[in-house]
């Protein structure tokens, strides 16, 4: 009887504080959490735009749709997104030049203008952020 009962309070005493480990590591996961679903809710926000937009976006010279350029700096997104923390990053590192190549990448507006991708992005998020 004395046996169970100390490997009772033996296991309790190892359950307890890794519970309250735990707990405060959830909170302190939820606070992260928190941030990074609002960078990933604006670079969501960011990819859906450049998805809808009838500009031409050009990768290496070669002309893409907005659904086409979306799809490419959302798989570059998923690929760097540890070190993604703010939406600045997003567009420095998954939409404004190749990895390959080093070219940047380029907008050709509706109206024949043609601008980088990182500065065409940077207003859109300018503009996003003054909702």
């Amino acid at each position: 009887m004395k046996t169970i009962f100390i490997m009772g309070v033996l296991t309790l005493m190892a359950v307890l504080p890794a519970t309250v480990v735990d707990t405060t590591r959830t909170k302190e996961l939820s606070a992260d959490r928190k941030s990074t679903e609002n960078v990933d809710e604006t670079i969501s926000y960011l990819l859906d735009f450049v998805s809808k937009s009838d500009c031409t976006f050009i990768r290496n010279g070669v002309p893409h749709t907005g659904r086409e350029a979306a799809d490419h700096f959302k798989s570059k997104y998923e690929h760097f997104k540890k070190e993604i923390k703010t939406p600045q990053d997003f567009i420095q590192t998954s939409a404004t030049k190749s990895m390959i190549t080093g070219k940047p990448y380029l907008v050709k507006t509706a109206d024949g203008t043609v601008i980088s991708c990182a500065e065409w992005l940077g207003k859109v998020l300018a503009d996003y952020r003054k909702r």
